[in-house]
C-alpha cells in the first residue's frame, strides 16, 4: 500500500495539530480574559505532527525501497534534496523575519543569542534553549531525523534485506532516545519549566517520536488486513491511553514524565492514524474543504504564528479593556491564517514546484 499524495483523514489530523498548537499560543495573547474557564487537557499538536511526518517520511521512503536499486548515498542524497526544498526555505525566511523584528526592537528577545546553530538546527541538539524562535525546537527535531534515518537504514541495509533494514532502522531510532532519557536525565531535578525546555524539547530525547510513525507505516504496509480490520480498536485505545497519559503527568521527576510519557504519547497517535487513513477522499462539503487548506498551509502557521504574529501583536497592541483583549485574540487567528495563506501561495509553493521539475 502506497502513501497518497493526499489522504483526507491525514489532512484532519495535521489540521488539529496546528490549530492545537495555535490555540496555546492565541491565549498568551488573551490575558485573563478565559481564566475562569473550564480547563481541558489536550495533546500538544506537535506530538501529533512528529507522529504523521514519520507516517508520510516512512511512506515515502518505503516506496523508493520497492525498486531493484539498493538503498545508496544517492539515493539518502535524493531523498534530502526534496526534504529540503520542502522543509528549508520557508524555514529560512521565517528566520531572517524574525531576526529583522527583534533587530528593529519589536521583540522581547535579543540577538543575543541568535548565532550560526538557528541555520543548522543545532540550537537544541543536546541542550535546550529559550527566547528567540522558540518554537524551531521541533523542527530542528524533523530536520535531525530527516539527516539520521536514511543513513542509518543505509548502514543497516548491507546487514538486512531493505524491509528489515527499514525496520531495524526504525527501531534504533525508537530506542536509542528512550536510552538516553534515562541514562542522561535519571539524576537531574527538575521542575515542570526545566522538562519542558530540557527534556521535551531536546533533539537527542525526541527522535523517537518521529519513529512511532515509521513503525505505522511498517504495518500498514505489510499487514495491511491487520492495519484495516484493527483500525476502529486501536483508535478507542489510543485515545485512552491520551487520556490516561494525561493523568499521569503529576511529578517531572517521576520515572514515567521523565522516560516514558515521551513513548506513550506518540505510541498512542500512531494507533489513530489506521482508522483516519482509511477516510482518503475529502467530503464535499465547505468545512471539508476548510480543513485541507488549513492542512496545507500548516507548515507555514507554524513558522509564523508565534515569533512573527504573536510578536508583533504583543508589542504594538496593547489593550486596555476585556473587548480590546479579545479583538487581539482574535487578531492573532486572522492575520496567522491569512499570512501563513500568502507565505504558502506565494513562496512555498514555489519551491515544491522546483522541487518536482527537479524530481
Amino acid at each position: 500500500m502506497h502513501i497518497q499524495q493526499r489522504v483526507f483523514g491525514l489532512d484532519v489530523l495535521r489540521a488539529i495539530a496546528i490549530l492545537l498548537v495555535l490555540k496555546g499560543h492565541a491565549k498568551l495573547l488573551a490575558g485573563d480574559l478565559f481564566f475562569n474557564w473550564p480547563s481541558i487537557s489536550t495533546i500538544d499538536g506537535v506530538e501529533l505532527f512528529f507522529v504523521l511526518s514519520g507516517f508520510l517520511i516512512g511512506g515515502i521512503i518505503l516506496k523508493s525501497l520497492d525498486g531493484p536499486s539498493p538503498w545508496n548515498f544517492m539515493s539518502i542524497l535524493h531523498f534530502w534534496k526534496r526534504r529540503w526544498y520542502r522543509t528549508l526555505p520557508n524555514y529560512y525566511l521565517v528566520l531572517l523575519l524574525q531576526i529583522l523584528i527583534v533587530a528593529l526592537g519589536w521583540s522581547n528577545d535579543t540577538l543575543d543569542g541568535v548565532d550560526a546553530h538557528f541555520f543548522f538546527f543545532t540550537q537544541n541538539l543536546f541542550s535546550g534553549f529559550q527566547g528567540f524562535f522558540w518554537e524551531s525546537w521541533s523542527l530542528s527535531v524533523e530536520e535531525w531525523f530527516y539527516l539520521l534515518f536514511p543513513f542509518v537504514l543505509w548502514l543497516l541495509s548491507r546487514l538486512f534485506n531493505k524491509s528489515a533494514a527499514f525496520l531495524a532502522a526504525s527501531f534504533t531510532l525508537l530506542l536509542a532516545p528512550l536510552l538516553l532519557r534515562w541514562v542522561l536525565l535519571s539524576d537531574v531535578t527538575l521542575d515542570w519549566y526545566s522538562w519542558d525546555v530540557q527534556c521535551r524539547k531536546v533533539v537527542a530525547f525526541r527522535l523517537d517520536a518521529i519513529a512511532f510513525g515509521l513503525l505505522a507505516v511498517y504495518v500498514s504496509r505489510f499487514f495491511n488486513t491487520a492495519f484495516s480490520q484493527w483500525a476502529k480498536p486501536l483508535f478507542v485505545l489510543g485515545i485512552g491511553l491520551l487520556l490516561l497519559d494525561a493523568q499521569c503527568m503529576n511529578d517531572p521527576n517521576g520515572i514515567y514524565e521523565k522516560f516514558f510519557s515521551f513513548s506513550i504519547k506518540p505510541l498512542a497517535v500512531s494507533m489513530l492514524i489506521p482508522l483516519l487513513y482509511q477516510w482518503q477522499t475529502r467530503p464535499m462539503v465547505w468545512w471539508a474543504k476548510a480543513v485541507e487548506w488549513t492542512s496545507k498551509i500548516s507548515y507555514s502557521m507554524y513558522l509564523l504564528n508565534l515569533g512573527v504574529v504573536y510578536t508583533l501583536l504583543n508589542h504594538f497592541f496593547q489593550p486596555v479593556s476585556s473587548a480590546g483583549w479579545f479583538f487581539r485574540y482574535l487578531l492573532f487567528w486572522v492575520i496567522t491564517f491569512a499570512a501563513s495563506h500568502l507565505l504558502y501561495h506565494y513562496h512555498e509553493r514555489f519551491w515544491l514546484k522546483k522541487r518536482d521539475e527537479r524530481n
